[in-house]
């Protein structure tokens, strides 16, 4: 079942007995906030022959979670600003959202900080400097 704010990781390249792609990590809508680019720490994604197995099959699992966010990121950004939508216009109908992502409150705190409600795209700014080129500005 889908939900607004709750969105499945897929890995198209592995596929269940069923045939279906291998879920392997879920966005929480929700559970985004706001970060500043001085408190993002990089996480050293590449893979060292040294690494320990349970590493390198952690940072394996970390890269194509990225991958799937790059390759998504406009259906990420969309259900965001939706959640975002309903949580601000609508909170009556989303009292289950409402109590799970404080919009408002969080917008209210970032105007008044200057920090940008877009912890995605801090995100995603973050990694690229270990991937591919993507300017995110």
């Amino acid at each position: 079942k889908s939900q607004v704010d709750f969105i499945k990781i897929f890995d198209d390249s592995k596929k269940n007995e069923d045939g279906t792609s291998k879920l392997i990590g879920v966005l929480n809508i929700n559970n985004m906030i706001p970060v500043i680019d001085s408190v993002i720490q990089k996480v050293d994604l590449t893979i060292h022959k040294n690494d320990a197995v349970e590493i390198k099959n952690h940072k394996e699992l970390m890269q194509k979670q990225l991958k799937w966010c790059r390759d998504h990121a406009d259906t990420i950004e969309n259900r965001a600003n939706k959640v975002y939508d309903l949580v601000t216009n609508k909170p009556d109908k989303n009292r289950n959202l409402v109590n799970l992502c404080d919009c408002v409150h969080i917008l209210e705190a970032c105007r008044a900080t200057g920090l940008v409600l877009a912890a995605f795209l801090n995100f995603l700014k973050f990694f690229q400097h270990f991937f591919y080129p993507l300017r995110l500005n």
